[in-house]
């Protein structure tokens, strides 16, 4: 059984090395997708270039695992599926979705690969996530959550031996409907760090976003980033309720982020 990787490189120079260190032990495969241009969610934002030069790439000690997916795409999920396919191509079992703002613990990791191994009929898998925001001292969660820390579930793998590809950015499906046969992981959480950024990384994230066209984008991003203080709630862009408060972070991390 053969598990890769895959992820978007852009303008990740700050996370991706980190990340590559987190997943390459576990993986066989690499695959990076990565363009010059954003996707086409927000057409204001081509003159946003991508500033990640893949020579960065050339400093992780997995470098001879990585396959660099190059090309210019419209949607979120058509770079996903150019790695998928190549993955495909290549002859790999399983891909597992990390972007280069995700992060496991080493045990969460050897959980997911070997729940993985031991359940391999289904069609993808989701696990659980913590949600950070601004730094790592602070965690996003939902209005009523009962899960602690913990922000809602996210796909974390599709069964490349299945047919079923990317539909809507991370999420598999068929013929551009959601879904499949899922099994729930325990015990491998997903550390996001999506917004943990400066102001200057936050603009030019939400405007090349794959969310880019769901929400106001500078009155979300004066009325709420740049106003933002621990006692605001609904901060969400596009479901404010879907993080009706922040938390103080308490817990472990990856190694890579101690």
């Amino acid at each position: 059984m053969k598990i890769a990787v895959h992820m978007l490189l852009f303008n990740q120079d700050k996370f991706i090395l980190k990340t590559l260190e987190n997943c390459g032990e576990f993986v066989d495969k690499i695959y990076i997708g990565w363009s010059r241009v954003p996707w086409s969610y927000n057409p204001t934002a081509k003159n946003i270039p991508n500033k990640t030069n893949l020579d960065i790439l050339k400093q992780s000690k997995y470098y001879d695992k990585i396959q660099v997916v190059i090309g210019e795409w419209k949607l979120d999920e058509d770079e996903r599926n150019a790695c998928r396919l190549k993955a495909k191509e290549d002859g790999m079992d399983y891909l597992i979705i990390q972007d280069c703002d995700e992060f496991y613990t080493r045990e969460g990791y050897k959980n997911l690969i070997n729940t993985i191994k031991k359940n391999p009929d289904y069609d993808y898998y989701n696990s659980e996530w913590i949600v950070f925001w601004k730094n790592l001292k602070y965690c996003v969660v939902g209005e009523n959550w009962k899960r602690g820390q913990i922000c809602g579930d996210v796909e974390v793998a599709i069964n490349l031996n299945k047919d079923i590809e990317f539909v809507r950015a991370r999420s598999p499906g068929w013929k551009g409907q959601r879904g499949g046969n899922l099994l729930n992981i325990q015990n491998a959480t997903c550390y996001h760090l999506c917004f943990v950024l400066t102001d200057e990384e936050c603009w030019d994230k939400i405007n090349t976003w794959g969310h880019s066209h769901q929400f106001n984008i500078n009155k979300w991003y004066k009325n709420v980033w740049l106003n933002w203080n621990p006692t605001m709630i609904n901060i969400h862009p596009i479901t404010p309720n879907a993080w009706h408060k922040t938390l103080e972070f308490k817990g472990p991390l990856p190694k890579e982020l101690r």
